[in-house]
């Protein structure tokens, strides 16, 4: 066979003979280096102020100490635990070895025999003073529990002395005993007191009525459907104490009456105004509900004066009817 020229690509021929096959190697292609290539390194232009034509100048850098101190604490930290450890093994490596003496454990013994000595002095003088401490607060509950019965015991007249702390509870007893509280201050605390006393009660200003009557000359009848029904009709509606406050005056309500408009008799005497028959008389229909008025079981009358005690039958005998009522006297502020 005659010999071609080399081509890329290996081919294969059969010969005459059977079942043999002949090869043919090809030419592998060379391999050539790589071209190499050059470049210029890249030179680092610093910038340039363009006003003054200089570098600028380099910043210091800041060095912060963070890194130390946390390497100093570390080292700390390290170092105590070392010796903390190094401690414990010698601490360790003692025990058991000294035995203490009869002196040392006599002193021992004798410490602790002291210490509870105190501790039993500290324990008797502690509950000492606490026993003390208690019966002096159950002394004082006492006398201020006896003080109260006291000042909540009529004298002999009948007549109640209390301080006005003690008012509301000295007016319930005398309401439980079916009169009507006469308030005697002569310093005029407690027309504060009704002002803000609890449940708002209705005052009635009876020197109102005697300038107006007295001085003014108007006419009575007038004066009590003006002034007088309304705080009663809505003391009674409202279920509300009514206060008839006197002031330093000697309102004559023997005289300022009228069943029509203020029966006064009536409602100086205890729960006399909530019976039918006599709200029937001074109630309007118009101040009633669906024709229907209900009168509060609850309502209550008092009176004020800013006399002196002894003063008070001199000039409130002739004007009010003190058989219907109880006089509380108010006691001076301490």
């Amino acid at each position: 066979m005659s010999s071609r020229s080399s081509k890329p690509r290996t081919t294969t021929t059969r010969s005459g003979v059977r079942g043999t096959t002949i090869k043919k190697k090809t030419a592998t292609p060379k391999k050539t280096a790589p071209k190499k290539t050059t470049t210029r390194p890249v030179r680092k232009t610093t910038p340039v102020n363009n006003r003054t034509g200089t570098k600028p100048k380099k910043s210091p850098v800041r060095k912060t100490a963070t890194k130390s101190v946390t390497r100093t604490s570390g080292a700390k930290k390290t170092s105590s635990a070392k010796k903390i450890n190094s401690a414990k093994k010698t601490a360790s490596r003692g025990r058991g070895v000294h035995k203490k003496t009869e002196a040392e454990l006599d002193a021992e013994d004798a410490e602790y025999e002291r210490q509870q000595a105190a501790n039993e002095k500290r324990r008797v003088e502690t509950n000492a003073r606490l026993k003390a401490e208690r019966e002096a607060a159950e002394k004082k509950k006492k006398e201020a529990a006896d003080l109260l019965a006291m000042q909540l015991t009529p004298d002999a007249q009948g007549r109640f002395h209390v301080p006005i702390k003690l008012l509301p509870t000295a007016m319930d007893l005398v309401w439980e005993s079916k009169k009507t509280p006469l308030v005697v201050d002569n310093s005029k605390r407690v027309d504060t007191f009704f002002r803000y006393a609890d449940g708002s009660p209705i005052i009635l200003m009876a020197k109102a009525l005697v300038v107006k009557i007295a001085f003014q000359k108007q006419d009575k009848n007038d004066v009590l459907e003006e002034l007088a029904r309304p705080k009663l009709v809505n003391a009674l509606k409202m279920n509300k104490t009514l206060v008839i406050n006197m002031e330093n005056s000697a309102c004559d309500f023997t005289q300022y009456t009228n069943p029509a408009s203020f029966p006064a008799n009536d409602v100086f005497t205890h729960q006399k105004c909530i019976e039918e028959s006599v709200w029937s008389q001074f109630v309007r229909e118009s101040e009633k509900q669906y024709g229907i008025f209900i009168p509060g079981e609850d309502f209550k009358a008092a009176v004020v004066s800013h006399f002196q005690l002894e003063d008070v039958p001199d000039f409130l005998a002739e004007s009010i009817p003190l058989d219907l009522m109880t006089i509380i006297e108010i006691l001076p502020a301490e």
